[in-house]
């Protein structure tokens, strides 16, 4: 079986820093987040927020998320010409920020719109294309309103015009609240008509509540656009705080959302949220109590579920023992197994789509062939940084133990880089800092160990 290249950053740095964006919010530094040197076409549309409030605005970064610049560059109305999204004070005490939106013409930034927003801080700004019957996209953004707390907005431009999007009026204040409020969203197609949908998630540990909404825009004959609720489905109320959402596939062309949370401190589970094809409704597949259905997930590895062979299906990690460590309880590098939710069957696949060995301390990972499983084992010297693959072989007793050295991957400094000529190795990858190199020390024709398959299966992080 051929194994494809995987360039996939794992999300270790974010294990470390607390799983929610690794930017280091201190009170009253958003001036200090200024960028010292402003390209001319941010210091264009800086000037022209000066223009039109008459002094300096104070710039406010999102604090996660794919965009966390204070003028983050998208084309929204699709006219070919990318707005200036911004955010900003316009006085540093103020508790309000504003969104703008500046457009270009004949070389000129201009502000076509401003609104204020609804919290002291930005969580997150997003761009999707929630109503597939005009052109352009939505801009979605997250507000942090204080004690934790979040609040959802979605806003429209349309013909150079800012306007917010509402939640349903004929709801009642506290329904409107409670839809716009969240811990986590993610936009998604869940229903595969080219309408994104906004799926959001909230977790209230006090109330032992956990709870997913999927918010639709609906569009009346006056024109008039609004969000609704068309449907929701509770989650896992064990979870203590959640570690990443995401949105993929469980299979071709059947989108859904993946939620990774905590249970406890070294604990973690993955919750999928879908359509349910044959009624329609929104479901978690993982864990249907009324139905007696629960499918675990939980694994003792903090790795979170992603793409990782690179075909549009999102798998799901499982730390598995490697041969040799089965009557240890040490700690040693662990065989990562990326498993897919088979929705026909309705568990977790029984064969992995890909195994890995990740070297978190050194920032790689091996790939691991499928045709190589129970017959490779790893040791690794954190000393000498220094991995050694080895044969599985048996000893009387028939346990595995560790058999021949087959080949070694070692991290060289970048700056001892021209030794490596000399002394055998050969380079997998390098980078500003390091030379990943590999040394094959025994030829094994049945496992097919070869330079150019080592380069395949090997991947920086």
């Amino acid at each position: 079986m051929l194994i494809k290249k995987i360039s996939v950053l794992l999300a270790v740095f974010l294990l470390l820093c607390g799983l929610s964006g690794c930017s280091v919010q201190l009170p009253g530094t958003d001036s200090l987040l200024r960028p010292p040197n402003p390209s001319s076409e941010e210091q264009s549309i800086q000037q022209a927020i000066f223009d039109k409030l008459g002094k300096q605005p104070l710039l406010c970064y999102p604090k996660r998320g794919e965009h966390r610049a204070a003028i983050t560059m998208h084309d929204i109305d699709a006219d070919g010409i990318d707005e200036a999204v911004v955010f900003f004070r316009e006085v540093a005490d103020s508790p309000n920020i504003t969104l703008a939106v500046l457009s270009k013409a004949n070389g000129r930034w201009s502000v076509a719109g401003t609104v204020i927003g609804e919290g002291n801080d930005v969580d997150r700004v997003d761009f999707c294309r929630i109503n597939a019957s005009q052109a352009g996209n939505q801009i979605v953004v997250g507000w942090n309103v204080g004690t934790g707390n979040k609040i959802l907005s979605i806003y429209d431009f349309l013909s150079g015009v800012l306007s917010p999007i509402n939640i349903d009026d004929s709801l009642t204040e506290k329904d409107r609240v409670s839809l716009s409020n969240y811990t986590e969203y993610s936009l998604v197609d869940i229903e595969g008509d080219g309408n994104a949908e906004i799926c959001t998630v909230i977790l209230n540990p006090a109330e032992i509540q956990a709870y997913c909404s999927i918010l639709k825009l609906y569009t009346e004959e006056t024109g008039t656009s609004f969000f609704q609720k068309s449907g929701g489905c509770e989650l896992n109320s064990g979870v203590t705080r959640y570690a990443q959402i995401c949105s993929g596939y469980i299979s071709v062309g059947r989108s859904a959302v993946f939620l990774d949370g905590y249970l406890s401190s070294d604990v973690m589970i993955t919750e999928i949220i879908t359509l349910d094809k044959n009624t329609g409704n929104v479901y978690t597949p993982l864990n249907q109590p009324a139905n007696g259905v629960y499918v675990s997930t939980e694994r003792s590895s903090l790795i979170l579920c992603r793409d990782i062979n690179s075909d549009d299906i999102v798998e799901i990690p499982f730390s598995e023992t490697l041969p040799g460590y089965e009557d240890t309880s040490s700690r040693v590098t662990s065989l990562t197994a990326w498993h897919v939710f088979d929705s026909t069957a309705g568990e977790i696949s029984k064969e992995a789509s890909v195994s890995t060995i990740l070297n978190e301390p050194d920032g790689y990972m091996f790939i691991l062939p499928n045709e190589w499983r129970g017959k490779v084992t790893v040791k690794y010297d954190q000393k000498t940084k220094i991995m050694y693959f080895h044969e599985v072989s048996a000893n009387s007793d028939g346990k595995n133990v560790f058999g021949d050295e087959l080949f070694r991957i070692a991290v060289f400094d970048s700056k001892n880089s021209t030794l490596l000529s000399s002394s055998g190795y050969m380079i997998l990858s390098e980078n500003r800092n390091f030379v990943y190199t590999a040394f094959i020390t025994k030829k094994n024709p049945s496992l097919d160990i070869t330079p150019s398959r080592l380069k395949l299966c090997f991947a920086e992080m």
